[in-house]
């Protein structure tokens, strides 16, 4: 049996064990599906655009030669949609939705007040 297949069985079996766990994350994970696709795609957009990119060492460079107003404008937006991806994250898990178990408050609470910090830090 070859390493992938190897590891493709182990990871079955792991899923077919746990599947409860994985459950409850998935549906922790469904409440801030908003936030998660922000921050996710957000980040993304930098790292595999070769456009994005040049913007950024655009801006670094003009940094060096003095032009501030750019970075500070570009700071000041990922400033706020940080903020709006956390605040987002953690006011869904304020809530209380009828029929959804994942927004309890006591469902997985580590997890819940580490997430929307995690997303806006991202």
């Amino acid at each position: 049996m070859n390493g992938v297949a190897f590891l493709l069985q182990n990871f079955g079996e792991f899923l077919k064990r746990n599947w409860a766990r994985v459950e409850e994350f998935l549906q922790v994970l469904a409440l801030v599906r908003f936030s998660l696709v922000l921050a996710l795609v957000g980040g993304l957009i930098f790292f595999i655009n070769d456009q994005a990119g040049e913007v950024l060492r655009t801006m670094a460079e003009e940094n060096i030669l003095g032009n501030n107003a750019a970075t500070l404008w570009f700071a000041a937006a990922s400033f706020l949609c940080a903020l709006s991806v956390w605040y987002s994250a953690r006011v869904m898990f304020y809530l209380s939705f009828p029929g959804k178990p994942a927004s309890a408050t006591e469902f997985l609470r580590a997890f819940k007040a580490n997430l929307p910090r995690s997303l806006g830090a991202g």
